[in-house]
């Protein structure tokens, strides 16, 4: 028979807290940075769920506030990874390894663009936030170059791609993108006129023998309507999406297939199944073709 003491709810309790305590301790146990610790470092920063080892005499050169927030911790009941006191930070742990790793490597290898605009915020917030000045300095120059606050800024960088004879001489990777664009504007222009245009119907299109000569038009009329579409659409007015020549290319096909062809009702601009089978194969290779050219367009090596 069960005794009272089985339904208490402190039975069993004490080996539940034994496991639910190792279980969080392993889930809240921090990691070691792979790759910014230095094995001879004396001071621990903990943040989220990863610590550097790092030079306690370095990060308080840098910084006063992190010098008095480390000179705190002494006397207190503080802890220790690897025998290293612990300093916690509450930035995120990607924030902070910019901004140790460009305490100790500099940020000379900074690109001001894009691609690199995450880790020049953090480390910005970072050395503002901590009072690291010439890091700040450093960076608030680099963006002024990239992105001037003033014409008169604007005007001394612009100047900067002027030749010795006054010619503007922007970088390769403009001109490149430039004559690609070309390319592939021409390319669809190229297109339009070899395959929609005064295009013929199929020697099997269903209504080449009707003695009506407006059914027997149908075909052509639908590719009149498609090369219409296109060229009114160019600027992806409609969709967002038709300036790009391989989806507008693909686009000329699909326009045969939608139920709200043409965006209007009109099933009698719709070719037949032989004459829009051969303008698909058409437009499959096209679109190939297309593709395998983009490389040499854009400057950019095909097997990259």
């Amino acid at each position: 028979m069960l005794s009272v003491d089985d339904f208490s709810t402190n039975r069993f309790s004490q080996s539940g807290a034994n496991e639910l305590t190792k279980a969080q301790l392993d889930l809240l146990s921090p990691s070691r940075h792979p790759d910014l610790c230095f094995n001879d470092g004396n001071l621990a920063v903990l943040t989220g769920g990863n610590y550097f080892l790092v030079h306690q005499g370095l990060l308080c050169r840098h910084s006063a506030p992190l010098e008095c927030v480390i000179e705190s911790l002494e006397g207190k009941q503080v802890r220790f990874l690897e025998g290293r006191l612990v300093l916690e930070l509450t930035e995120t742990s990607n924030d902070v390894y910019y901004f140790l790793l460009s305490i100790y490597d500099g940020i000379s290898a900074l690109k001001y663009d894009i691609n690199d605009f995450g880790v020049v915020s953090a480390i910005l917030r970072l050395a503002t936030t901590y009072e690291v000045k010439h890091l700040r300095a450093d960076i608030l120059r680099g963006l002024s170059y990239a992105w001037p606050r003033n014409l008169a800024h604007w005007e001394l960088r612009e100047a900067r791609l002027l030749s010795t004879t006054g010619v503007y001489e922007p970088h390769d990777d403009l001109l490149n993108l430039l004559r690609g664009k070309e390319h592939g504007s021409r390319f669809l222009s190229t297109f339009i006129v070899n395959e929609l245009e005064g295009r013929e119907p199929s020697t099997s299109c269903i209504y080449r023998m009707e003695p009506d000569g407006a059914r027997r038009r149908i075909c052509q009329a639908a590719f009149e309507a498609i090369t219409f579409e296109i060229l009114r659409d160019i600027n992806g007015t409609v969709c967002q999406h038709n300036s790009d020549p391989l989806f507008a290319i693909m686009d000329s096909e699909l326009m045969q297939t939608r139920e709200d062809l043409l965006g209007r009702a009109h099933p009698s601009l719709r070719a037949c199944e032989y004459c829009r089978s051969e303008f698909g194969a058409a437009v499959d290779h096209a679109r190939e073709d297309f593709w395998q050219r983009l490389p040499l367009w854009f400057g950019v090596d095909g097997a990259a």
